[in-house]
């Protein structure tokens, strides 16, 4: 996927998109 922000606990990888929520 392709995460342009930190990648922290509660991601989800939605269509390979990083998605922090």
């Amino acid at each position: 996927a392709v995460e342009q922000l930190p990648l922290v606990p509660g991601a989800l990888e939605v269509v390979g998109i990083g998605y922090t929520g």
